[in-house]
């Protein structure tokens, strides 16, 4: 790290992921299941721990120490899905990375799983994700933390600039998941915070909280100038609602400005007054969890403790049992690492690879044009129709679709057919994933990076005809019948164990495009202002050829000085991808 910026953004990354390791353990529990996770009353530092994962027919696993949450995965999710240019590409993320996650996901909550499901399916975008939770619930109902939890890259990458020139980044990453205005404004409020921060070196207050609310209404204008959203997105959203955007902003604003005046009130010392906070934000009832009391809450925990300890007052996030403790957490983790000076001391899961991606933001944040994610082609893109077979074999290697290849790097755990697993991905994360125990399915080579289809080919020329696979390998190994068995005999706060990220993660490999024209039409509307050809017979392709979206393409694209012939040029692209299409169905 060579620049107060690099330090300021890497601190913020990894306290978050140290807030959200620490918060996790407490949430979604009382003072009894504190006490059955931990063994103990207060929790001081990241430890290993046990949780049932999977659902109800899921299992129990353990947890080393330091392990994060869905925050911290979704929050690098983002960063990969932010180009080497610094733009971001919003179809990359949700139809690649959301569609991918919940494989590996921890801790998810119900919206954003609703939300990523919906996205895996071929005829659905990103800005029209407008899905079901089954119980009478949609995605305009969907007012949570999740779309906040994850956009501190957007303002990473925009550090310096004292603008808010991230905002419409943040607006597009939000609206994939979330369509109520609690998850949208909550997203951009953390995001103002979080930027006040890095421009100024310490963290806003109340006076500052009330103008970033007032800033509320640049978002129906960063919506209505957006191609997708202003042509596509607002008019659905606005019939969904029943409700035209600008009212739903201002009814959020309204009751967040109530808030803060209920704030203001309150002693500024965090240790006598956090708690407090948290009831009259209703966190510990009807408002946990939504976007916005989330913000507010660890805007008030991180402006009022932002002179002590930042251990301190992450113990505090997540010791208040009954708030949601590790996206708070996560979430002041952000704004403390800014203003502080050290790295957190606590185990932390993949410390390196997060660090190597808040380098890379800074790099961009200072103009630097840096390395892409290599992601397959979306042209051919499409997820098992199984989630569970996300995690295949390619070339006799195991694969997580999307991501590229997988290394076994820890313990598993048997349910019924399936087993959790933990596994390195090839540029430095490690992720538990699902996987069958017998049988896994082949992916088709399109659906993993082509690096790491270059690496099984290499391998393979390399090794001796007859070697034993990977794959068989794994399956030849014994799989714990169940977590159970696992920790016999063990006391309820696990004792001292190898734990899976003691060792020091290596540095991730450098990723380059292996071909510069594939990194160009792979990202193809990423911005707002790049309204090409590329933008437009991409919603086109997307949209499964919809003879409507069509249309409001096409005339777009011919509304220019040479709109003759931008119009046979899209013309001509749409229908060699119809037919290519229609050819590969057969």
């Amino acid at each position: 790290m060579n620049s107060a910026l690099d330090i300021a953004i890497v601190n913020s990354a990894l306290w978050a992921a140290a807030g959200d390791a620490l918060g996790w353990i407490t949430e979604l529990t009382d003072e009894r299941g504190v006490r059955r996770r931990i063994g103990a009353d207060v929790l001081h530092e990241p430890i290993a721990w046990k949780r049932k994962i999977g659902g109800i027919s899921g299992t129990q696993v353990l947890l080393p120490a330091g392990t994060y949450s869905d925050d911290t995965q979704l929050r690098l999710a983002v960063c990969r899905a932010i180009r080497g240019d610094g733009s971001f590409d919003v179809e990359l993320f949700a139809k690649v990375e959301l569609a991918v996650w919940p494989a590996y996901a921890l801790g998810a909550g119900r919206g954003s799983k609703a939300a990523a499901a919906n996205l895996a399916k071929r005829d659905v975008n990103w800005f029209s994700n407008f899905f079901s939770y089954g119980d009478g619930r949609s995605y305009v109902d969907g007012g949570g933390n999740g779309a906040a939890m994850r956009v501190q890259p957007h303002v990473w990458r925009r550090a310096g600039m004292s603008d808010r020139s991230f905002l419409l980044d943040v607006v597009r990453d939000s609206i994939t998941t979330h369509g109520n205005m609690l998850g949208l404004c909550g997203a951009v409020f953390h995001a103002d915070c979080l930027s006040f921060t890095l421009e100024n070196r310490e963290i806003p207050g109340p006076e500052e909280w009330m103008r970033f609310v007032d800033g509320w209404t640049a978002i129906e204008e960063v919506i209505r100038n957006d191609y997708q959203l202003g042509r596509f997105w607002l008019a659905a959203w606005e019939r969904a609602s029943n409700v035209s955007l600008s009212t739903a902003i201002a009814r959020v604003a309204e009751e967040t400005r109530q808030y803060i005046l209920r704030l203001r009130e309150l002693s500024p010392n965090w240790t006598k007054s956090y708690r407090e906070c948290v009831g009259v934000l209703d966190g510990f009832n009807a408002r946990q969890g939504t976007g916005t009391n989330t913000a507010l809450s660890a805007a008030f925990l991180g402006w009022t403790g932002q002179d002590a300890s930042p251990e301190d007052v992450l113990r505090c996030a997540a010791n208040t049992i009954g708030s949601d403790t590790d996206t708070i957490g996560t979430m002041v983790g952000a704004l403390l690492g800014v203003v502080v000076s050290d790295e957190p001391s606590w185990q932390i899961q993949d410390r390196d690879y997060i660090r190597s991606q808040a380098l890379r933001m800074g790099a961009i944040a200072r103009g630097e044009n840096g390395d892409s994610f290599t992601y397959p082609d979306l042209i051919d893109w499409q997820l098992p129709s199984a989630q569970t077979d996300a995690v295949g074999t390619v070339g006799g290697r195991l694969a997580l679709a999307g991501m590229g290849l997988l290394e076994p790097a820890g313990e598993s755990w048997k349910s019924g057919d399936f087993a959790y697993e933990w596994f390195r991905l090839d540029f430095g994360q490690t992720v538990l994933c699902k996987r069958r125990v017998k049988g896994v399915k082949q992916l088709d080579a399109k659906l993993v990076p082509a690096a790491a289809i270059q690496t099984v080919e290499r391998a393979t020329a390399a090794s001796d005809i007859g070697t034993t696979t990977q794959v068989e390998r794994t399956q030849s190994q014994s799989v714990k019948s169940n977590a159970d068995t696992q920790v016999a005999g063990r006391a309820e706060r696990p004792g001292p164990t190898h734990d899976l990220f003691d060792e020091q993660i290596r540095k991730p490999e450098k990723r380059h495009a292996d071909d510069p024209k594939r990194e160009t039409k792979t990202s193809a509307a990423a911005t707002s202002e790049r309204k090409d050809l590329d933008a437009l017979t991409d919603v086109a392709i997307r949209s499964n050829f919809d003879p409507t979206t069509i249309g409001e393409c096409f005339l777009e694209c011919i509304d220019t000085s040479d709109g003759i012939e931008r119009g046979m040029v899209f013309s001509a692209i749409l229908a060699k991808a119809f037919l290519a299409r229609r050819r590969r169905r057969g």
